[in-house]
């Protein structure tokens, strides 16, 4: 049977296995997934099996449709190992057939205790699994353990409300959004692979780029200062308080930038690049 990972933006990843097909997807309590996200109607999608042993989704809701590996659809979308199909505009469901794969999609499994940041002061849960505990930049949720999705769970809003419809434009953003929240990474791309050659992104988390052996990407040389990679909201960000050498992101120095997909972040011999998976 198949494992559904879910990612919202802002909270840990979830994990469901339902035994039988079909899959309900959809806000009301009877669904097998449960969404709570006014964008995402009391019954929504629905996972099946087809006449070929596949299995695909198809768009139960009459208001608004899903997005299945970027393509907006409605009915009978075949699924592969990985697939990304965006319930709503703020859920990504990734479907996996494959028990370590799925682990993966997860991300790093662990505990998380409530903490406060020692630089913004911003109080919420962080993980304990890192070797330097960073601060989140989304507050007021409860990250729940990876292997938990309470379908039971209370909605923040009442479930007869209606279901407010999303523009094409709009899910496409959406989707842009979430696939880079979720699949962005620095790779380091100097040759000092002793320091480090690629760091996966999560956006609840800050990375430090410095001198330390407990910053996320470590930098080599004379460096008076640290740079952060964040994730705003909306995209991620490379922010300086360098004093020297100067930040530069494809040549230009910065103090703040948004990242694109292939930028080249350089302080002083240090090279990386920002990559956005496909």
């Amino acid at each position: 049977m198949p494992i559904f990972i879910i990612h919202a933006l802002g909270q840990p990843p979830q994990k469901v296995r339902v035994d039988t097909p079909p899959v309900r997807v959809g806000r009301e309590a009877g669904n097998d997934i449960v969404v709570h996200d006014k964008t995402v109607s009391r019954d929504h999608a629905m996972f099946l099996v087809d006449s070929a042993g596949r299995w695909v989704v198809s768009c139960v809701s009459d208001t608004n449709g899903v997005v299945v590996d970027g393509k907006l659809t409605r009915s009978g979308a075949v699924l592969k190992e990985g697939s990304q199909i965006l319930i709503g505009a703020e859920h990504m469901v990734i479907f996996s057939e494959n028990e370590v794969t799925a682990k993966e999609y997860l991300g790093s499994a662990g505990a998380y205790s409530r903490g406060e940041c020692g630089t913004c002061h911003w109080k919420g849960m962080i993980s304990t699994l890192r070797k330097n505990m960073a601060c989140p930049r989304c507050g007021g949720h409860e990250f729940l353990g990876l292997d938990h999705y309470e379908s039971s769970e209370a909605p923040q809003f009442p479930v007869d409300s209606p279901t407010r419809t999303t523009s094409v434009q709009e899910v496409k953003e959406i989707w842009t959004r979430l696939n880079q929240a979720k699949r962005s990474a620095i790779e380091r791309v100097d040759g000092r692979t002793e320091l480090g050659d690629r760091v996966g992104l999560q956006e609840a988390t800050i990375y430090e780029m410095g001198r330390g052996a407990k910053a996320h990407l470590r930098l080599a040389g004379i460096v008076i200062g640290r740079a952060r990679v964040l994730w705003s909201g909306d995209c991620w960000l490379v922010e300086s308080e360098l004093t020297y050498p100067a930040c530069r992101v494809n040549g230009e120095k910065v103090k703040s930038a948004t990242l694109k997909n292939g930028d080249q972040i350089e302080i002083g011999s240090n090279r990386f690049k920002f990559t956005v998976a496909s």
